[in-house]
């Protein structure tokens, strides 16, 4: 509905022209408010989740990164996965070094069923990354597509491993960026929080 009143009190077609990274922070935005209004009414999780269910919580913990481009380096993290009784889950992300507690990323989005028993994740970064995500097996995503912003580093390829254990979350982030091959980038471990 927010979208909706936004864009009649605008002038509708009108309006000047919206960019698609525009919209989706706006999605973004709306998906994520709404969420966190509901988690806390008790809604039933939609059965189509599978095992994308057992990510629903919100999970912390510590990481560490390193790439030939930056130095290596170690972090604490949030990650919350919500959902409203939909097909999709909303998540959040951030970080903070972990010695001086300094914030180091933040990023969003949503995961949903695909077909085929395949899982689609679409991740929106304030770098000006967005990386649309498949998992043809249990939680290993791969990119299908990214798009950058006219400002953003040069990524071309993502890989995104998580590991469900009870209440711990594991997970390595691949990438292929500012013209590096495809290695290595992030892993954590975090454990259920609710």
């Amino acid at each position: 509905h927010g979208l909706l009143v936004s864009y009649r009190e605008t002038g509708g077609a009108n309006s000047p022209p919206v960019s698609s990274c525009e919209l989706w922070v706006c999605l973004l935005r709306i998906g994520t408010s709404r969420m966190k209004a509901r988690q806390t009414l008790g809604m039933e999780l939609h059965p189509a989740l599978g095992i994308l269910a057992g990510l629903v919580g919100t999970w912390r913990g510590r990481g560490h990164g390193d790439y030939p481009s930056i130095e290596a380096f170690s972090y604490l993290e949030e990650v919350t996965f919500g959902h409203v009784g939909k097909p999709f889950l909303a998540y959040t992300q951030k970080t903070m070094g972990a010695e001086t507690n300094a914030p180091l990323h933040a990023e969003s989005g949503f995961i949903r069923p695909g077909a085929d028993g395949h899982a689609e994740w679409v991740i929106a970064q304030p770098t000006g990354i967005v990386e649309v995500l498949v998992a043809e097996r249990e939680l290993d995503f791969y990119s299908a597509s990214i798009t950058l912003s006219p400002t953003a580093k040069s990524v071309t390829r993502v890989r995104r491993a998580l590991a469900l254990d009870g209440d711990t979350l594991s997970y390595e982030v691949h990438m292929a960026a500012v013209d590096e091959p495809m290695q290595w980038h992030l892993s954590a471990r975090l454990h259920r929080d609710t």
